[in-house]
């Protein structure tokens, strides 16, 4: 649970003469309501801005496992303002345990999560990734989905986690009907590092 707030501004130059003058922000919050021993309510929300002229990669996208959505591809869209709900439904599958694996890490909990994000992209003037379409023009996008966390301890000193996060878009663009039905999120985090 708690609060994060990020500021970063730069200044640029290119080789061909192009400046860059900018200033992000971010501000996320989380919470956690238990609901018993084996199951929690997740709530997350985050804001972020960009001001000034910034690098067309330094756009805020839509497509992630943590920051933009998890049932659309990788940088399928970026942005200029960007904001994201998210609520998840988190569940033990398996706790308990303490399963050795080769001496690395000890497996200690199994996790679900049943989840939804909702998301508003300003895509005006936007970067384009050399494999996304064109903007759309939908500024609202939503995805649903299921996720495991293997809750692991690394050499029985750091907590972390291993997950797989499997998502489908609730809306899409019209340019974005063939693709993939499902996006599917595989990472390694440290427990309670980012939110």
């Amino acid at each position: 649970e708690g609060i994060s707030a990020r500021v970063v501004g730069a200044y640029a130059k290119t080789e061909t003469g192009q400046t860059y003058q900018f200033l992000q922000t971010s501000l996320s919050g989380l919470y956690l309501w238990q609901l018993g021993a084996t199951q929690a309510l997740a709530a997350r929300l985050r804001g972020d801005v960009s001001f000034g002229i910034s690098p067309p990669q330094n756009g805020f996208r839509l497509g992630g496992r943590s920051l933009g959505g998890r049932g659309y591809e990788m940088n399928q869209f970026r942005g200029r303002r960007r904001a994201v709900a998210t609520l998840e439904h988190r569940h033990a599958l398996v706790s308990g345990m303490r399963t050795d694996v080769g001496g690395l890490f000890t497996l200690t909990r199994i996790e679900g999560a049943f989840f939804a994000d909702a998301i508003y992209l300003d895509q005006e003037d936007a970067f384009r990734p050399p494999k996304s379409t064109a903007s759309c023009g939908n500024e609202l996008f939503a995805d649903a989905g299921y996720g495991l966390r293997f809750l692991v301890d690394l050499m029985n000193i750091s907590p972390a986690a291993l997950t797989l996060d499997v998502g489908t878009p609730l809306s899409r663009c019209g340019s974005a009907q063939n693709e993939s039905p499902v996006a599917v999120y595989v990472s390694f985090v440290q427990s309670l590092l980012t939110f």
